[in-house]
């Protein structure tokens, strides 16, 4: 007699299963912005003559991110599609450690921005590096320890089995302390200079006016919003 599916077993199956879904539509908006955007990307990115870091950040963080969206989904659908947990624990440590490239290649764009708010301030730019080369290897010495640390997730339920990476301590979540931190340093950094300058010009309709139209008005809007995306 074939036993029945307990209401735990069933939900967490279709929470497996939305897993999924959720994977395979963020890798099309990632291919669908790819493709959308690609004109504008070669006139503006790929045609400068001079390659910048900014440059390599910004490859980083469009094709490494979207091709980790894109092998997450095939995984994903893959354990679903075959019952097969085949490639889940490569796809954990791939996360950990991609997902931290990402991130770094964004921060790093950010750090420049910032950095160009405060006029390349020799202060300030060496504040900017320390703060982040102390936070990647926060990030990194975290992973490492992870991966080498023997405690696998149990399954949720009976006949349920996730797709997920075998050592997964229950501190893994405490990962993105360092990168919070992180950006509530660069949130700080942008509004206290936004402060500052909204102070100076408050009285000065011309110059607010100015400014609203300028680079500086549009670093300082995306430096505050960037941490809160």
């Amino acid at each position: 007699m074939m036993e029945l599916a307990t209401p735990d077993t069933v939900k967490w199956l279709l929470a497996d299963r939305a897993y999924a879904v959720i994977a395979v539509a963020m890798a099309t908006c990632t291919i669908y912005d790819h493709i959308t955007t690609l004109d504008e990307e070669i006139e503006l990115v790929w045609k400068r003559r001079k390659w910048t870091l900014v440059q390599i950040f910004f490859f980083i963080n469009r094709y490494t991110g979207g091709g980790l969206q894109i092998y997450t989904a095939f995984v994903l659908v893959r354990h679903i599609a075959f019952n097969t947990e085949e490639s889940c624990n490569l796809l954990g440590i791939l996360q950990g450690y991609l997902a931290t490239l990402v991130a770094a290649a964004m921060q790093g764009i950010m750090v420049y921005r910032v950095s160009s708010m405060y006029n390349h301030e020799r202060n300030v730019i060496i504040t900017l590096v320390v703060a982040f080369a102390a936070e990647i290897a926060a990030l990194l010495v975290m992973l490492v320890i992870a991966t080498d640390v023997s405690a696998s997730f149990p399954d949720p339920a009976p006949g349920v089995h996730l797709c997920k990476q075998d050592n997964m301590p229950s501190w893994s979540w405490s990962n993105w302390l360092p990168i919070a931190l992180f950006e509530a340093f660069i949130l700080v950094l942008s509004l206290s200079l936004a402060i500052k300058y909204y102070r100076s010009t408050k009285h000065d309709s011309r110059a607010m006016n100015s400014f609203r139209n300028s680079l500086g008005y549009i670093l300082f809007r995306d430096s505050i919003t960037f941490p809160l995306m």
